[in-house]
């Protein structure tokens, strides 16, 4: 059997998921990964403070979130999952409040007695959906309004939605709000969530992943970008173009975001370009800090008022410990922005700055003494806008080209961008892709 040449377009969990899977299939395979950054991870990449890797964007493994607990067993990194529960809390009314349980929203003040319940049926109507496509049409607010009420929409989700989505918020589809309320299962009644954490941090996926794919003669490049494509009258890629030189290929599939997918696509298909360009993504910032003092109890604090310049303060350390930084705090600021925002070109003492009055309104007694460092990171496509009727928007993984697949962030809808999904979706376009190479296990 001849071996076949797979071209796999960026090193984010998406396109090294798909390049492991591939990689099971069959020892025929020759599979290249081409990243345009210095390292792998994409939006789980990591950086070192002192000795320790961190996650540059902040994230926890949900009980549902199979696949990627499976890929972890499968790398033989089972034993490094640590399950806590993590305390949630919500800042409104120049108040912190606890909403970890349902008691703490049946206690919820800003709300009446009333408006809790209504608030707790609205995560039960969710339940009763069974085709989210029946609500793909219907905005998120009027689904909310019609389970919860005007008030509860307004104290508890209009802040939470604009902060997010901005100016797009009141057009946000209710099918993405479902998958987010019913697809958690983390949360245990009368107890805290429970959200796992992978002690070194994801990276170490991506290590093991990398070290598995370079010992069976597979590659990695980093610092290449694909340029562009040979594609023959057959609608067929022949050679692919890079900064270290053309190659010929059998597969292409792409796992970078769909504006940057567009770019290097062929004049020809203008019409398909067309179609991945209406998709519209927010940019996110977020500010690390490291801090001689934590900031609250709770691991993850949601901003409820409207116009804060972020929307949630996550505590790291107030979940998995303080052990691997020494005795520090470590604190994420997160905010999604339009792709013109002035903070995405600040460092990160600019932002601290611009931050600071913002922070001091919720901690009185915090200031700048408290900073040992501070960290900026940014992704120019780190949420697609899923408007209502986002379905219709939503890219299949085969292209007008016959041997280039699509892979990405954008097609996880009504499910969020959580790493779990990439790596189910990175399962079913291997099997896609084996079957159609005649590849065997």
């Amino acid at each position: 059997m001849d071996k076949k040449y797979i071209d796999i377009i960026g090193a984010g969990i998406s396109g090294f998921a798909t390049a492991y899977f591939l990689n099971e299939y069959s020892d025929h395979v020759k599979i290249r990964v081409w990243e345009k950054c210095s390292q792998v991870g994409g939006l789980a990449g990591t950086f070192k403070i002192g000795h320790t890797q961190i996650e540059k964007f902040y994230h926890h493994v949900y009980r549902k979130d199979l696949a990627l607990q499976d890929l972890i067993k499968k790398l033989g990194l089972g034993d490094d999952v640590v399950w806590k529960e993590a305390p949630l809390g919500a800042y409104f009314l120049n108040q912190s409040f606890r909403l970890s349980t349902a008691s703490d929203i049946l206690r919820f003040a800003p709300l009446n007695i009333i408006d809790r319940l209504r608030f707790m049926y609205l995560m039960l109507a969710a339940r009763f959906v069974k085709n989210w496509g029946d609500i793909d049409n219907i905005s998120a607010k009027n689904f909310i309004i019609k389970y919860a009420g005007e008030n509860v929409y307004k104290v508890m989700w209009q802040p939470l939605l604009y902060g997010k989505f901005g100016c797009y918020a009141e057009k946000i589809s209710a099918a993405w709000l479902w998958c987010k309320l019913i697809d958690r299962g983390s949360r245990r009644l009368g107890s805290s969530e429970q959200l796992g954490y992978l002690r070194g941090g994801l990276g170490k996926v991506f290590n093991e992943i990398m070290d598995q794919l370079q010992s069976n003669g597979n590659e990695v490049h980093l610092n290449s970008p694909i340029q562009g494509f040979d594609v023959n009258n057959d609608n067929i890629i022949t050679k692919i173009n890079t900064g270290r030189g053309t190659f010929k290929t059998d597969c292409v599939i792409c796992c970078s975001q769909t504006p940057e997918f567009s770019l290097i696509l062929p004049q020809r298909f203008s019409k398909y370009k067309q179609r991945l360009n209406a998709i519209e993504f927010l940019s996110n910032v977020c500010l690390v800090l490291v801090l001689n003092e934590r900031l609250s109890e709770f691991y993850w604090n949601n901003i409820m008022i409207e116009n804060y310049p972020f929307i949630g303060i996550i505590e790291h350390t107030n979940w998995t410990g303080v052990q691997e930084l020494e005795g520090k705090h470590l604190v994420y600021l997160s905010a999604y922005t339009t792709n013109n925002d002035k903070r995405l070109s600040m460092t990160s003492v600019e932002l601290c700055k611009h931050y600071m009055p913002y922070i001091q309104k919720i901690f009185p007694r915090f200031n700048y003494s408290k900073i040992e460092q501070s960290y900026i990171w940014s992704a120019p496509y780190a949420q697609p806008i899923v408007k209502t009727g986002y379905r219709k928007l939503r890219p299949p993984v085969e292209t007008p080209i016959g041997n280039l697949f699509l892979c990405t962030m954008a097609q996880i809808y009504p499910q969020d961008r959580q790493i779990s999904n990439g790596i189910d979706m990175a399962k079913k376009l291997s099997k896609i892709v084996a079957d159609r190479l005649q590849l065997t296990t």
